[in-house]
């Protein structure tokens, strides 16, 4: 997996969870990441 993508998972984890309080699995994000792009 790139580097970039990577980072984009955990920027978009961390939004989840001070936003929305909602805690997802690495692996789920990384699917949607992968899926969008």
């Amino acid at each position: 997996m790139p580097l970039e993508t990577h980072s984009r998972v955990h920027v978009t984890q961390a939004w989840l969870l001070s936003t929305w309080h909602v805690q997802v699995p690495f692996a789920w994000l990384q699917a949607c990441v992968k899926w969008l792009q």
